[in-house]
């Protein structure tokens, strides 16, 4: 076991510059050999997770995932949570898949505590820089606000998933100098368990989150949500591109008609 020590890279392999851009350090073995024991043995733990958690994927690339090693990419742990605990995912960059497969769990670095949490399909491609911005925003308030409020499941669908962005009709709540915001009234929805989303309402200039600036947040059920959703400006999957803007008329063309 102590042979199939997960490798590490410095995030120089194929459709790595990104993901390191994502995870805060690249996981660092010490000399000593129990450690890489016990990564190895996390790494065989995430092995099977994925492949049980994965039947779009064809022999061959299962037969990858027994018999090469691992990435290991590591962020910190949440705001608050106990010291020493790292976020660590076990990657695989699986030929013929557009998307990393990282196997995402807590523990320290030495992975003697480290068990698969969930199974993520992550596709490494520059985002809108507008939607990235806001949607970090609302992810660090997730962290920072939400911690004795969430479960650590649901903070993770909030921090590792993309948002549904939509146009919604929420009674706004006034600033803190009693005035109501002005433009156009657009919420990320975060789908989290017990039927409920994880609202982040905000206001902007342009439908697409130009000037956004969060107004409020709540815990609401579907059915509230789903009252007041109007149009849907990005739905998960299309994270990645930037929001539409409708076409101007030819009266502002500056062209004559």
């Amino acid at each position: 076991m102590a042979k199939k020590v997960a490798k590490i890279i410095s995030g120089t392999g194929t459709g790595l510059s990104c993901a390191a851009m994502l995870l805060t350090a690249i996981l660092t073995l010490c000399g000593c050999q129990s450690d890489r024991y016990y990564q190895a043995c996390a790494a065989e733990r995430a092995r099977e997770f994925l492949i049980s958690n994965a039947p779009e994927l064809t022999p061959n690339q299962v037969s990858f995932v027994k018999y090469n090693d691992p990435i290991l990419l590591v962020g910190e742990g949440f705001n608050g949570r106990e010291r020493g605990l790292r976020q660590i995912c076990v990657t695989w960059d699986i030929p013929g898949c557009q998307s990393l497969y990282m196997v995402f769990g807590t523990g320290r670095t030495r992975m003697d505590d480290w068990y698969p949490n969930r199974l993520i399909r992550k596709n490494f491609v520059t985002p809108s820089k507008i939607t990235d911005s806001v949607v970090s925003t609302c992810r660090s308030y997730a962290v920072t606000n939400f911690y004795e409020t969430l479960s650590e499941a649901d903070l993770n669908v909030i921090r590792l998933s993309n948002p549904e962005i939509v146009e919604t009709g929420f009674e706004p709540r006034p600033d803190k100098d009693g005035k109501t915001p002005q433009g156009i009234q657009i919420s990320l929805l975060w789908k989290i368990s017990g039927h409920r989303y994880a609202v982040f309402c905000g206001y902007a200039s342009k439908a697409d989150l130009t000037g956004w600036q969060l107004n409020f947040t709540a815990l609401t059920s579907d059915y509230e949500a789903n009252f007041v959703r109007g149009k849907v400006l990005k739905m998960p999957g299309d994270y990645n591109t930037p929001i539409p803007l409708p076409e101007e008329s030819a009266k502002n063309t500056g062209k004559e008609k």
